[in-house]
C-alpha cells in the first residue's frame, strides 16, 4: 500500500450461493445468487473461476463435493483508492455445501485482512512472514503502488493452507472442468432496509409537515429506483428536498453554488455509471442554468432526473419574487415533464410515487435522456411542525414495509428465433454474409459490455475496423504480438491522415459499411463514406433517431448493440480473400510510422506529441475524458492505438482469445459544446470508479472554472488528473477557412479569443 495514503479500512463484500433442489428430468441443479454488498455499488471488475464435477480432497479443501454442483470462486481482495483513504475489501463467494459456516468464513477473512496493516509496501524486506504467507501481489502499476492482491490461504489460523490455489487445481483436480468468466459491471442496487424483517419499515408519520412528507417520499422513491447520487444546489424554496436527500442514510450528495456546473457534473456521473443522477435546484433562473447540460444529455441520450423547486400556483404570474414560468421549461429537450401540485394532504401520496416511477422509467428507457419534475412548495419550507392528515398515506402500507418502488415497469423482450427472423433483418444478414469489401465503423459506444461485444464481432467478421476515439477501441493495449493478420483484427487507426492523399481518397471503395454507434469525430472519414457510395450502409444503435448527415444510410437497425452482436456471432461467415484488409493494414502501418517519426522529430512540446504521449501512458485501469475542439481531434488523429499492455495475459478472459484490452474514453459530443467539460469529467470519474485523465483546452477550462469547486470536494472517487492544453486561445480557428480570409487583428480578438489568464493561479485559488 502506498505510504502516502492516510488510512486503510477493511470492509468485506460477500456473495452467497444457495443451491436449489435438482430437477427430476435432467438432474441439473440451479444456483440462486443473493448479493450482500458492504463496500460500494461500483466495485471494479473481478474474475470468477468456476468448477463443475470437482472431486475435492477434504485434506486440502474446506469444500464438500456434491454431484452436479457448480462452484464459483472469486479469490481476490480489492484495494480501492480514494483521496486520503484506501479501502481494502474482500469478495467472498459462498455456498451452503461448505463445511464451515458463513460467519466462520467471514471471521477468517477478517483475520487475514487484519494482517494487512497500513503503510506496508508489498516487498519482502517490509513484510513479515505472516503477511507474505497470506497475501500475494497480483499486479503493480504506476509508481509501483499495489492496486490488487488476492488471498493465498484459506484460513488465517494455519489450517488448510494452500500455497498456490490454481496450482492445486491443476495438479490435484486435473479431471475437473475449469472455466473463467468475466463478471458484468452491471450495478447491483442495495436495499435500504435492514436484514431483520421486524425493522423493514419506512416511516413518514414523524415528518413535521406535509412538505417534509412529500419531499421524503420523493427522495426515498428515487433511491428505490436505484438513484443514489444527488447534486444539490443551494436555495430556499428547495429546502425540503435538500434536507430529505442529505439526511437519507444511503444517498450520496454533492453541492455546488453554480447550477450549470452542477448539472454537467450530473451528466458526467450518468456517463460513467450508466444510471441517472438527480439534480435539485431552487426556483427561477436557477432552473434556467440547467439548460446547457439538459441539451447535452438529450442529444447524447444520457439519463438525468431534475427536481426543480417552484412557487405554488397562487404565486405564479403575480409578481412574486424569484418566480418564473417553469412549466415545460426545457421544452422538447426532456423525455418527460410533470409539475406536481403543492404538497397537500387532500391528495394521496401515491400520486407522488407513481410520478417519480414514471419519470425514472422514461429517463432509463431507450432512448435514455433527461426528465423533469417541477416541485412547488408553500411555506413553511423548514421543518416547522404543522398538522397533516395521515389519510393521505392510504394504500402505502405495503410500500412502507418493503424496499421496492411503488410501480415497477416491466419490459418484455420478444427474441426472434433464428428461423423466424423478420424479412428486413434477413436482408441485412444476407448483405453482411456476401460482402467482398466490408468496413466496420465503430462510433461512440458507452458501456464496457458494448465494447466487448463489438470487439468480439470484429474478430468474427475479419473486416477492417475504423474505430472512433469515443468507441473505446481507438486506444488499445495489446497483450499478444500477432505477426500475421489472417486471424487477427485489422484496425485502421490513421484513416483520417491517409485521406489527406488524393490518391487514397480515389482508391478506397467500400461495398458495405456496418456502423455501430452513432457519432463519428473525423470529418474526412464522414466525407469519404459519402463519396465512396457503398452499396449498403447499415447503421446500428440502441436509440431510434436518425444520425445520417450525408443521407446515405440504407438500413437503420434500432437494436441493443450487445444483442445485435450476439445474433451475428451465431452465424457463419465465409472465409474470403483478405487482400482488402492487407492493403488497408499496410496503408495504416505506413502512415503510423511516418506520424511517429514526425511527432518525435519535433524538439518542442506540440499538441500531437501530447496526444501521443497520453495514449501511450494510459493503463487499462484508467479512463480518459476528452474535451471538445482540438483536444478530441488530436486524440483521434495522433493517439497510439497499438501500445503494449502492462497487465499480464492471465488477466484476459481465457475463452475470448482477444488480442487487446480497451481504454474507456468519454466526452460531451451530444451538442459538442465547450462548456461544463471539467464538471462533467469529475462526475464521470465518480461514476466510472476509475482513475480519470481529463484533457481539455484552455478556453474550455476557462468556461468551467467552477468545476474546480466540485473537484475540490472530497467525494468518493479515485484521484484524477486534469491536463490543460494552453495555447492561449481557440487555435482550432487557425485550421478553418476563416483564417485565410479575415484580418489577423479581427481573427485574434473575435475568433482566437487570446488571453493571459493564469491557469495555475485559478487552480491555487480553489485550494
Amino acid at each position: 500500500m502506498d505510504e502516502a495514503l492516510a488510512t486503510a479500512s477493511s470492509i468485506p463484500q460477500s456473495t452467497k450461493l444457495i443451491p436449489l433442489q435438482p430437477l427430476v428430468q435432467d438432474k441439473l441443479k440451479s444456483i440462486c445468487i443473493i448479493f450482500h454488498r458492504y463496500l460500494s455499488n461500483d466495485s471494479t471488475l473481478v474474475m470468477a473461476y468456476g468448477f463443475t464435477d470437482v472431486n475435492f480432497d477434504k485434506e486440502l479443501s474446506f469444500m464438500k463435493h456434491e454431484e452436479d454442483c457448480y462452484y464459483f470462486f472469486i479469490p481476490q481482495l480489492e484495494l480501492n483508492e480514494y483521496e486520503g483513504t484506501s479501502i481494502l475489501a474482500v469478495t467472498l463467494a459462498w455456498c451452503d455445501s461448505s463445511i464451515c459456516t458463513f460467519a466462520e468464513a467471514i471471521e477468517s477473512y477478517e483475520l487475514s485482512l487484519h494482517q494487512a496493516t497500513c503503510h506496508i509496501c508489498p516487498t519482502e524486506k517490509r513484510c513479515s512472514k505472516s503477511i507474505i504467507s497470506t497475501f500475494r501481489k497480483l499486479n503493480v502499476l504506476e509508481d509501483r503502488t499495489l492496486l490488487m492482491v488476492y488471498t493465498n490461504t484459506l484460513s488465517a489460523g494455519g489450517n488448510y493452507v494452500v500455497k498456490d490455489f490454481m496450482e492445486l487445481v491443476q495438479k490435484e483436480m486435473s479431471s475437473s472442468r475449469q472455466f473463467c468468466i468475466r463478471l458484468s459491471p452491471t450495478v447491483v442496487v442495495s436495499s435500504n432496509m435492514l436484514d431483520n424483517d421486524s425493522d423493514k419499515c419506512y416511516s413518514v408519520q414523524d415528518c413535521a409537515n406535509i412538505n417534509a412528507v412529500w419531499a421524503s417520499i420523493i427522495i426515498e422513491e428515487c433511491f428505490r429506483n436505484g438513484l443514489t447520487y444527488f447534486c444539490v444546489a443551494p436555495g430556499s424554496r428547495s429546502s425540503p428536498l435538500a434536507v430529505a436527500a442529505s439526511t437519507h442514510p444511503l444517498i450520496t450528495c454533492i453541492a455546488c453554488f453554480d447550477e450549470r456546473s452542477l448539472a454537467f457534473h450530473a451528466v458526467g456521473y450518468a456517463r460513467g455509471s450508466c444510471r441517472p443522477a438527480v439534480v435539485i435546484t431552487s426556483s427561477g433562473t436557477a432552473v434556467s442554468n440547467l439548460l446547457p447540460a439538459v441539451v447535452e444529455a438529450n442529444q447524447d441520450f444520457v439519463p438525468l432526473l431534475l427536481l426543480t423547486a417552484d412557487r405554488p400556483a397562487e404565486l405564479q404570474d403575480a409578481g412574486a419574487n424569484q418566480s418564473i414560468n417553469q412549466i415545460n421549461h426545457f421544452g422538447s429537450f426532456v423525455r418527460f415533464f410533470f409539475s406536481l401540485p403543492a404538497p397537500t394532504d387532500h391528495i394521496p401520496a401515491r400520486m407522488v410515487l407513481t410520478t417519480v416511477d414514471s419519470a425514472v422509467h422514461w429517463a432509463t428507457s431507450s432512448p435514455c435522456g433527461p426528465v423533469h419534475i417541477n416541485c412547488p412548495f408553500r411555506e413553511p419550507l423548514e421543518n416547522s411542525p404543522s398538522k397533516w392528515m395521515l389519510s393521505c398515506l392510504k394504500g402505502l402500507d405495503f410500500w412502507m414495509s418493503s424496499a421496492e418502488p411503488f410501480t415497477k415497469y416491466i419490459q418484455i423482450k420478444h427474441a426472434h428465433a433464428s428461423n423466424n427472423t423478420p424479412a428486413e433483418f434477413s436482408e441485412v444478414l444476407n448483405v453482411i454474409q456476401k460482402v467482398n469489401k466490408g468496413l466496420l465503423l465503430i462510433g461512440a459506444i458507452h458501456t464496457e459490455d458494448e465494447i466487448w461485444a463489438v470487439l468480439l464481432l470484429a474478430k468474427r467478421l475479419l473486416w477492417p475496423v475504423v474505430a472512433d476515439i469515443l468507441s473505446g477501441l481507438r486506444l488499445r493495449k495489446f497483450l499478444i504480438s500477432f505477426p500475421e493478420i489472417k486471424n487477427n483484427i485489422v484496425f485502421v487507426d490513421h484513416l483520417d491522415h491517409a485521406l489527406l492523399s488524393d490518391f487514397v481518397r480515389g482508391w478506397i471503395r467500400v461495398d458495405v459499411i456496418l456502423q455501430i454507434g452513432s457519432r463519428i469525430t473525423s470529418k474526412r472519414v464522414l466525407k469519404l463514406l459519402e463519396e465512396c457510395t457503398p452499396l449498403s450502409y447499415i447503421m446500428v444503435d440502441k436509440h431510434p433517431f436518425r444520425y445520417d448527415p450525408s443521407h446515405i444510410v440504407t438500413h437503420r437497425i434500432h437494436s441493443n448493440i450487445v444483442e445485435f452482436a450476439d445474433y451475428l456471432l451465431k452465424l457463419k461467415f465465409p472465409n474470403k480473400s483478405n487482400e482488402w484488409s492487407t492493403c488497408l493494414h499496410t496503408l495504416n502501418m505506413t502512415v503510423a510510422r511516418e506520424l511517429s517519426f514526425q511527432i518525435h522529430a519535433e524538439s518542442s512540446l506540440t499538441e500531437p506529441l501530447v496526444s501521443r504521449t497520453i495514449s501511450e501512458a494510459l493503463s487499462t485501469e484508467s479512463a480518459l475524458f476528452i474535451g471538445n475542439s482540438m483536444a478530441i481531434r488530436d486524440a483521434d488523429m495522433y493517439g497510439c492505438g497499438w501500445s503494449n499492455c502492462s497487465r499480464g495475459i492471465a488477466t484476459t478472459p481465457l475463452d475470448l482469445e482477444l488480442p487487446s484490452h480497451f481504454i474507456l474514453v468519454a466526452g460531451n459530443r451530444g451538442a459538442s459544446g465547450i462548456d461544463g467539460l471539467l464538471s462533467t469529467a469529475v462526475g464521470f470519474a465518480v461514476g466510472c470508479n476509475k482513475r480519470v485523465l481529463c484533457v481539455v483546452g484552455d478556453i474550455s477550462f476557462l468556461h468551467d472554472t467552477n468545476g474546480l469547486a466540485i473537484l475540490n470536494q472530497r467525494t468518493l472517487r479515485k484521484p484524477m488528473t486534469i491536463l490543460v492544453i494552453n495555447n492561449h486561445g481557440g487555435a482550432i480557428f487557425s485550421l478553418l477557412p476563416i483564417a485565410d480570409r479575415v484580418e489577423p487583428k479581427i481573427l485574434s480578438k473575435y475568433f482566437y479569443t487570446s488571453h493571459n489568464v493564469s491557469i495555475s493561479g485559478l487552480c491555487m485559488a480553489h485550494g
